[in-house]
């Protein structure tokens, strides 16, 4: 169970280089990258997000 202002830890995955391009979107790009590592990281068992309550409902709605 997680506890209010319990610790926490970053860490870059990975690195998106810059383009050259002056007008390059990394959106998509970004996108990609980011369904890569929840694949890696729930194949791997890794707990993503144990602590949220984003979505959670609370009282009537």
């Amino acid at each position: 169970m997680c506890a209010a202002g319990s610790a926490f830890a970053f860490e870059t995955l990975d690195r998106l280089e810059p383009s050259s391009a002056p007008d390059y979107d990394p959106t998509a790009d970004l996108q990609v990258l980011k369904e890569m590592w929840f694949e890696k990281l729930t194949a791997s068992g890794e707990s993503l997000y144990p602590c949220s309550t984003r979505g959670v409902r609370r009282g009537p709605a």
